[in-house]
Formats: structure tokens, C-alpha cells, sequence
């Protein structure tokens, strides 16, 4: 029986410190650690090169760990079909946020439970946040990424693209990125 464990983080801007210092303490070795960082939970988990790796080196009686369930995947389909598709060739998945051990009629429940909570909260969630940007929006708020260059900057590369400058020396001028220089003569 080897001990394996699971950790994925959904942006860049997230580290896996965290679910690693959790996972080597619960006594796994941090060589058996498989990872994907910046891989969304929507991604299906044969997708995500840490998981699928994981998948592959798995072997009955192994067991493997998570920090919580949803590392495993966004929704609860795919985090049970990846939890019965382990368990079904004998391995134990267990997570040590929610205490769930997949070898059991109980675990299997609460990870059912679980998985269709996380469901709920993230739709929650993505409701809260359109509710948000229909709001923002309509208090005249601009969204997205701050522009590059000022209205008054704008309008300075529209006349120079007028008087008959490339978008290349527009973009040299300005000291943007020539995509930025076309966005601009084109407004």
C-alpha cells in the first residue's frame, strides 16, 4: 500500500503551501505529491497532467489524499466519477478537511453531501457576482482591465494615425504595444 495525495490550485495567483504542508503532515511523503497549479476545478480531471498522472501510478490498495474534495474537481459529477472510478479499481480516497474516508457506505455518503454543498455554494456565488457586475454597470462603473493610455493619449494617436503615421510608430510614440496603438486609432 503506497500513500499518495492530490493538491491543485485554480489561478497562478494561488499557492499550494497550504494544501502541501497539510497533506506531508497527515503523513504523506512529499515525493508522492501530484499537483496542478493554475488548472481550473472545471477542467475534467483526465485533463489536468498532475491528476492524470496520479491516476495512472495508482494501484489497488493505494491510498490517496486530499485537502478537501473539491481539489478534486468543480462539480459534484466529476468529483464522484473520479472518487468511483478510484475506488472501484481499490483505491482509498481520503480528505483530511472534511474527514471522509471513500471506503466507507458513511463516507461515501457525506462525500455525495459534500460535493452537491460545494455545487450549491459556488452557483451562489457566480449569482452574487453577475448581481455585482449588473450593478457596477449600471452605476456607470467601467469594468475590466485600467486602459493604457488616457482619452487625451487616445485622441493624440487617432491624429497621428490621421496625418498618415503607421500603427507601428503610433505604438513607438505612445510606448505601447502595437495591438494597443491599432485599439486606439480604431476608437
Amino acid at each position: 500500500m503506497t500513500i499518495y495525495a492530490y493538491a491543485r490550485c485554480s489561478s497562478a495567483s494561488q499557492t499550494l503551501d497550504s494544501q502541501l504542508d497539510q497533506l506531508i503532515d497527515a503523513g504523506v511523503p512529499k515525493k508522492l505529491v501530484r499537483t496542478d497549479m493554475a488548472v481550473s476545478g472545471t477542467t475534467k480531471g483526465a485533463s489536468r497532467p498532475g491528476l492524470s498522472t496520479l491516476l495512472g501510478e495508482l494501484q489497488p490498495g493505494d491510498q490517496l489524499f486530499v485537502v478537501r474534495f473539491d481539489r478534486l474537481g468543480r462539480d459534484a459529477a466529476d468529483v464522484l466519477a473520479v472518487v468511483d472510478a478510484l475506488h472501484s479499481k481499490g483505491v482509498v480516497v481520503r480528505s483530511l478537511t472534511e474527514g471522509v474516508d471513500s471506503s466507507t457506505k458513511e463516507g461515501r455518503l457525506v462525500l455525495g453531501i459534500l460535493s452537491n454543498l460545494a455545487q450549491y455554494e459556488r452557483a451562489q456565488m457566480r449569482e452574487k457576482q453577475a448581481s455585482g457586475i449588473k450593478s457596477a454597470k449600471a452605476r456607470g462603473k467601467r469594468l475590466g482591465r485600467p486602459s493604457k493610455l488616457t482619452d487625451a493619449q487616445r485622441a493624440h494617436a487617432r491624429k497621428l494615425s490621421a496625418a498618415g503615421a503607421s500603427h507601428n510608430e503610433v505604438a513607438t510614440l505612445l510606448g505601447v504595444s502595437l495591438s494597443t496603438a491599432r485599439r486606439a486609432v480604431a476608437q
